[in-house]
């Protein structure tokens, strides 16, 4: 079968398609090469977002996170940092030394306090890393860093303000001044060990929303809850801020 000839109107509007060509291909890739630099539509949307962000309450923190540990910073590298645990206050067995992914909050959020050094001591609050690696990582729970609590002569330090009735002040922490809220260790560690005796934070689905959200529930005698109160600031703190959900 022979090859039908084109019409002559084809062949004068051609060069014309072809010189537009370059044009189209550049602008696809104005909008998708990881070169361009416009800003995403969406990124005033995810700012605005970030800004309104509210850091996790303290007794959902502990609630949530099932791997919460202290210990000592070995070494620091790129991209995670190494972690020697000397406690650990939840009933989860993880490995003596770990590697947590470092924390690195957005730039619309408030820098961290501190930067990272060799010697220093934290409170973490943990959840596996989905990163493909032979060693196992770890992620700090909470956009905001609340899962990261540095530690310095017998106090923890909490980024941010997010415990009302605990005034932030202006501290020495490793050698930096900060603005920081902070409490005695030795009351936040029992405050975490027993507050997880006596209430159990589960991850539920709204029947109408279909939005997931975590409920507490409460899990010990109301006497063994008094009891809880009655042994810091904090432990009082923690049952009656899980109480007012």
């Amino acid at each position: 079968m022979g090859i039908k000839s084109l019409p002559n109107s084809f062949y004068l509007i051609l060069p014309i398609v072809l010189l537009a060509l370059p044009s189209c291909f550049s602008e696809v890739k104005k909008k998708t090469t990881p070169e361009n630099k416009e800003i995403p539509m969406t990124t005033e949307n995810n700012k605005s977002a970030l800004m309104d962000y509210q850091p996790i309450p303290l007794a959902r923190l502990i609630g949530m996170s099932q791997y919460i540990v202290m210990g000592t910073l070995t070494d620091v590298k790129e991209d995670f940092i190494v972690l020697s645990i000397k406690d650990r206050l939840s009933n989860i067995d993880i490995s003596e030394t770990i590697r947590i992914n470092k924390f690195n909050p957005p730039a619309v959020l408030d820098a961290k306090a501190i930067p990272y050094h060799p010697g220093q001591e934290f409170i973490y609050f943990l959840s596996p890393s989905e990163k493909n690696s032979k060693i196992p990582h770890w992620n700090v729970v909470g956009f905001g860093g609340e899962g990261e609590m540095p530690i310095e002569d017998d106090f923890v330090y909490f980024e941010g303000s997010f415990i009302q009735g605990l005034v932030p002040q202006t501290y020495q922490l490793y050698d930096k001044e900060v603005t920081l809220q902070r409490f005695s260790l030795s009351e936040v560690k029992n405050a975490i060990i027993e507050y997880r005796t006596c209430f159990l934070w589960n991850l539920m689905t709204d029947s109408k929303s279909k939005r997931e959200r975590w409920v507490a529930q409460q899990i010990c005698e109301p006497n063994t809850l008094r009891s809880f109160q009655t042994t810091s600031w904090i432990a009082n703190y923690l049952a009656e801020t899980t109480k007012a959900k």
